[in-house]
């Protein structure tokens, strides 16, 4: 059987299902690292896209939603959060046993760990089918914890 590219671990282009913000019931004031909007739109004011404005170069401001490309330099992202310390961070459960988990942790108001498995968007705007790992949801600042706390998506564990 062949591997599709947007199927592969290769590929980092994993977007946020609709239901993910519907269920988040936010508009967040930024997405820094937001796919091409006119194939997919997440639930933001503002979205850097590349090549345009990179999410990692461009201040952030306000409540920030963070879908990073997973994979190498995931951690430079996290870092930018961990900095920023307002908004809600979609990472793989697999993360847990990584250096950065652990290094942020104390800037980490709550976690969700989402049931089941999130099915993701491709780079075409399908559904890619669901994700080898499971998914949490993270949240920094006060404004992070309260979307979290209310979006019903897993079992919520509030940190402090």
């Amino acid at each position: 059987m062949t591997t599709k590219f947007w199927q592969s671990s290769k590929n980092v282009d994993w977007y946020t299902p609709p239901y993910i913000f519907e269920a988040l019931n936010y508009t967040f004031d930024l997405d820094p690292c937001s796919p091409p909007l006119e194939r997919y739109k997440t639930r933001a004011k503002n979205h850097y896209i590349l090549p345009d404005k990179d999410g990692l170069i461009n201040d952030w401001f306000g409540v920030v939603w963070l879908n990073p490309p997973f994979g190498r330099g995931i951690e430079k992202w996290v870092d930018k959060m961990y900095n920023h310390n307002q908004g809600v961070l979609l990472t793989h459960v697999t993360a847990l046993p990584n250096k950065w988990f652990h290094q942020y942790f104390d800037r980490y108001r709550s976690i969700c760990f989402v049931k089941g498995r999130i099915n993701f968007i491709n780079g075409l705007g399908q559904f890619a089918g669901s994700a080898v790992h499971g998914q949490m949801l993270i949240g920094f600042g006060d404004t992070g914890k309260e979307i979290i706390e209310q979006c019903n998506l897993g079992k919520v564990w509030n940190i402090k």
